[in-house]
C-alpha cells in the first residue's frame, strides 16, 4: 500500500482486512482511517458473536472494545502468514470471553 495518505483513504474499502491493519500499524496519520474501517466493520458482527456465546450485551459490548484494544496495541505483531485479521480479531475475543467467564459456552461451541 502506497504510503500517501491521501491516496490510502481513497482506497480504504478496496483494501483487504490485513493490508488496512497494517497500514495502521506503520502510519500515524491515516492509519486512524484505516482502523475506524476495521472497527466499523467488524465491531458489531464480534458484539453478535459474543452474545450468542453467551455473555450479556452489556459485557459482550465491553469485551469487543477491549478486542479491538488488544488489536490496537499488538498490531505492529501482526504477521498475515500466521492467518487474516477476522480469525484474529475474533480468536482474541474468544480469549477475553474465556477470561471474563471461565465457563463460557464458547469452550463447546468453538
Amino acid at each position: 500500500m502506497s504510503s500517501n495518505p491521501n491516496r490510502a483513504l481513497s482506497l480504504l474499502q478496496d483494501d483487504s482486512d490485513e493490508q488496512l491493519l497494517l497500514f495502521y500499524a506503520v502510519n500515524a496519520q491515516g492509519g486512524a482511517d484505516a482502523f475506524r474501517t476495521l472497527f466499523d466493520k467488524y465491531f458489531n458482527r464480534l458484539h453478535a458473536w459474543l452474545v450468542v456465546r453467551g455473555a450479556p450485551p452489556s459485557v459482550a459490548e465491553d469485551l469487543a472494545q477491549e478486542a479491538f484494544v488488544s488489536i490496537v496495541k499488538a498490531a505492529k505483531t501482526f504477521n498475515e502468514d500466521r492467518g487474516g485479521f477476522r480469525p484474529w480479531l475474533f480468536k482474541v475475543a474468544k480469549n477475553l470471553l474465556i477470561d471474563y467467564w471461565p465457563y463460557a459456552e464458547i469452550r463447546a461451541q468453538d
